[in-house]
């Protein structure tokens, strides 16, 4: 089964990779335009993704390999069965080929970033997507390093990407402080549901990423701060950051294991917990019994949260330097945990001020965040009893 390419953004709404995968059986939606008889919705293929590298790292042969989330994976087959082009498998190489015949071919030298950029105009000239362009190009610049690889070529020239500002990109959204109340209200009124409020209320009050924040465990807190890079893990370009713990998020908190865990009631009372690694479902009812969408669907996704608190950040004036900082953009060692920055009284001060300003006005709205989750209010993570 021939292997596929597509440009893919992660949920962090800012890493573009290249995603190859393999599409198997399914079948074409048929009859959309005849009576309603005689319509076929089809059956949906089997999308299995084979491999992920990082875009900027598309021209080189040695680059370390991504790994997607289960939740990326899920959204990624689900663009892929969505889009017409999969039901044609040659789409980007009968493209490519008409360009190449046009040019009476070419051979490796010939391959130009000239000559590539001439492609990415021609197929905007005929009303292309960038994204599509994109996939095109993520296609050629794959075969040319299969064939590098297999010593077909003696190299794999470069290939330009399609410039930023002729993508649509994914568009960036924000929850308003009624939209943030209505999703901890929907969230509190489920036992089953609590850790989708207490994921909101740590994405909220540390502009931490969404993986970080699922894979957190309660030893990774002391001394009021939470090291969001666990001991043992490398970091990476997508840094985690040690942020200090404001106190609306201190009485939340668990004292051990996972941090978000999902509870269910029992019949005798009993809480049973799971660890969830994925709150992209139970995020999106969420969403819904909130009033949170748009045209029928889920408005926003996890990682808007973080987008929700990094605006609020900047329109309330906090340093940029610290938004970064707890965000893990900084670059500077101290920033990310390997001296003692923060260890400093006045680490993220205004930082914090920020954070515990945006929960006083939420006490306007609603206080269901000021509600204990480890306490006799609603059940203890430690025992997993209802109390």
């Amino acid at each position: 089964m021939p292997s596929r390419a597509r440009t893919f953004v992660r949920d962090d709404r800012e890493t573009e990779v290249e995603v190859d995968y393999e599409v198997r059986g399914g079948s074409e939606p048929s009859g959309m335009f005849g009576p309603p008889e005689d319509y076929d919705p089809g059956e949906p293929p089997e999308v299995t993704v084979t491999g992920a590298w990082l875009l900027a790292d598309a021209n080189n042969p040695d680059a370390p390999e991504v790994e997607l989330t289960d939740a990326e994976r899920e959204r990624f087959e689900q663009e892929v069965i969505e889009d017409p082009e999969t039901w044609e498998p040659d789409y980007a190489v009968g493209h490519l080929q008409r360009w190449l015949d046009g040019m009476g071919g070419l051979n490796v030298a010939g391959m130009t970033l000239e000559r590539v950029q001439g492609y990415i105009d021609m197929r905007r000239r005929e009303g292309v997507t960038g994204e599509t362009i994109q996939s095109e190009l993520a296609a050629l610049s794959r075969s040319m390093k299969w064939a590098a690889l297999n010593q077909i070529i003696p190299y794999a020239p470069p290939v330009p990407r399609v410039e930023a500002g002729h993508k649509s990109g994914p568009k960036e959204i924000e929850y308003s402080m009624e939209q943030v109340a209505a999703l901890l209200e929907a969230s509190a009124r489920q036992a089953e549901r609590v850790h989708i409020q207490l994921f909101t209320i740590i994405m909220l009050s540390t502009h931490a990423r969404v993986e970080a924040v699922l894979e957190l465990d309660a030893s990774q807190i002391r001394d009021g701060l939470i090291y969001f890079n666990a001991p043992g893990r490398a970091q990476t370009i997508k840094k985690r950051a040690i942020v200090p713990i404001v106190p609306t998020l201190a009485n939340v908190l668990p004292a051990t294991g996972k941090v978000i865990r999902q509870w269910n009631a029992c019949k005798d009372g009993s809480m049973v917990g799971r660890d969830v690694f994925s709150i992209r479902k139970a995020f999106a009812n969420c969403l819904i019994d909130a009033g949170i969408t748009k045209d029928g669907e889920p408005w926003g996704s996890p990682n808007t949260l973080r987008h929700t608190i990094h605006t609020q950040l900047q329109r309330v004036g906090v340093p940029q330097a610290q938004i970064d900082t707890a965000a893990g953009h900084a670059t500077d060692g101290g920033r990310t945990g390997r001296n003692y920055t923060h260890l400093r009284p006045e680490y993220l001060k205004e930082f914090c001020e920020a954070i515990e300003a945006y929960w006083a006005d939420m006490d306007k709205l609603t206080t269901v965040h000021r509600r204990s989750l480890v306490g006799p209010n609603l059940f203890s993570h430690i025992d997993g009893r209802a109390l």
